[in-house]
């Protein structure tokens, strides 16, 4: 399990919050402590991967079927990495 701290979101509804992640051999944990919310997001439902790298930090966009899924991030390679150790 990888987990990612002090991440933003922004979801397929265009929500954003703090939230952590964890990369597990199933899914991607999406959790937000102050909001009170958790969602999962599966390996396999995930179509593609990218990373754009700033200044300020990376910004991954996760596209599945339901739309785009956007964390902003300090490291970004690293959580594209741990997605693709545990999808393989």
């Amino acid at each position: 399990m990888a987990t990612f701290k002090h991440v933003n979101e922004t979801d397929e509804n265009g929500t954003s919050r703090p939230v952590r992640l964890e990369v597990t051999s199933a899914s991607v944990v999406r959790t937000s402590k102050t909001l009170r919310w958790e969602a999962r997001l599966p390996l396999a439902k995930i179509e593609r991967m990218s990373n754009q790298k700033k200044m300020t930090g990376d910004t991954v966009t996760i596209s599945t079927p339901d739309g785009d899924i956007i964390w902003k991030l300090r490291n970004g390679q690293s959580i594209l990495d741990a997605i693709d150790y545990f999808r393989s």
